[in-house]
């Protein structure tokens, strides 16, 4: 998810930003000939030279034989490229005989971890050019998912529209019309393109398949808060946000809040599938801001 909204970034005409293979971020170098191996690599390689230089000693009486630092902080603050400093960092594991040239190892061991997106961006935005930025990032999103949704609900209303009430019709005698008209809606369905509105079905921008409308949710909003309040007073050291709550409530599990652990409490999970999703959402950011005040 994440990278698809550094993808809609790129792709933006404004180019906020340029999205680079995945790194590491954190590095550890381990000298087997001690503090004194140390410097000398420091010596003939800048980037551990300023890290060395950048970190304070633990004991100062004492030297160190190896060295962990943040890759990402140490390039932005020289303004260098990632990928250089690793190269140079790579190379201090050997050293070539002075005589032959023959490359051999130095014992010296460079350990790379905590993979993490990278990309390039312009550091100076102001103010008003975030709020572009968040602005575009939410509309493109909600779009995304209302065409989603109305694709959706699209196929649910072709499959219904042809369906027998039974399976007793079918083991009969085929159906040829039926057939054809199910061939032809699912043709015209994978046929359209890629950012169309999807059309020609009544009710497009009405409620999802079994959710009530505005109405009803009203009748249903002190029952819903209620629920929100104990849900979340239940579990204190959470942070949930508005639509993980609203998630909980319709049942879709996620990494951090799974199906396994918290489908077990029946008083809460999937008990509003026949309200709506943005309502709930609603609903339970203002709870939130409640209890956050």
């Amino acid at each position: 998810a994440i990278e698809t909204l550094l993808c809609y970034l790129e792709l933006h005409p404004h180019h906020w930003l340029e999205l680079l293979a995945t790194t590491y971020t954190h590095c550890r170098l381990n000298c087997p000939g001690g503090p004194a191996q140390l410097q000398a690599l420091a010596h003939r390689c800048p980037p551990l030279a300023v890290c060395l230089a950048q970190q304070l000693p633990e004991d100062p009486g004492q030297g160190s034989s190896s060295v962990e630092f943040d890759m990402v902080k140490l390039v932005d603050s020289m303004g260098w490229e990632l990928a250089s400093v690793r190269r140079a960092l790579c190379q201090l594991q050997w050293d070539h005989e002075p005589r032959t040239g023959v490359r051999r190892g130095t014992g010296v061991l460079v350990e790379f971890s905590e993979l993490a997106f990278h990309l390039r961006s312009p550091g100076d935005l102001t103010a008003e050019e975030k709020d572009q930025i968040c602005d575009f990032l939410y509309g493109r999103v909600q779009a995304r998912e209302r065409q989603a949704l109305a694709r959706l609900r699209r196929t649910f209303q072709a499959f219904h529209s042809v369906a027998f009430p039974s399976c007793g019709p079918c083991l009969e005698q085929q159906d040829e019309e039926r057939s054809t008209r199910l061939k032809d809606l699912l043709g015209r369905y994978f046929e359209e393109e890629e950012g169309q509105e999807p059309g020609g079905m009544e009710d497009a921008q009405g409620p999802e398949p079994g959710q009530a409308r505005v109405s009803a949710l009203q009748d249903w909003e002190d029952q819903v808060r209620c629920d929100i309040r104990q849900f979340l007073s239940l579990r204190p050291e959470e942070k949930f946000s508005s639509r993980a709550v609203a998630r909980i409530f319709h049942g879709i599990g996620s990494p951090c809040y799974p199906a396994q652990v918290y489908g077990q409490d029946r008083r809460f999970w999937r008990k509003y599938l026949h309200l709506s999703f943005h309502a709930l959402v609603g609903l339970a950011t203002e709870e939130l801001l409640q209890v956050a005040r």
